[in-house]
């Protein structure tokens, strides 16, 4: 079952809300799953920084990416694919 709107509406809200309060924390690194293939992390990295105006991953070549960022990235997505 499709999450509702106010789900996803929820969701971005709270994503908002995790983004803002991981950026005030020491070290804001997320290791993205083992699973994916370099070009995933690669293709999520140029939509991130698209996205935020951002670099997304704490160092270049690394699987590492700013969780933060991605949050507020993530939070982004939902609220396009909401039409907002």
């Amino acid at each position: 079952m499709a999450l509702s709107k106010r789900e996803l509406e929820l969701t971005a809200a709270l994503l908002r809300h995790a983004a803002d309060t991981f950026a005030n924390k020491s070290c804001n690194d997320f290791d993205l799953p083992e699973q994916w293939t370099d070009s995933e992390c690669r293709q999520l990295a140029a939509a991130i920084e698209e996205s935020v105006d951002c670099e997304a991953f704490v160092e270049l070549g690394t699987r590492i990416v700013n969780d933060a960022v991605a949050m507020d990235y993530l939070a982004n997505r939902i609220r396009e694919e909401m039409g907002e």
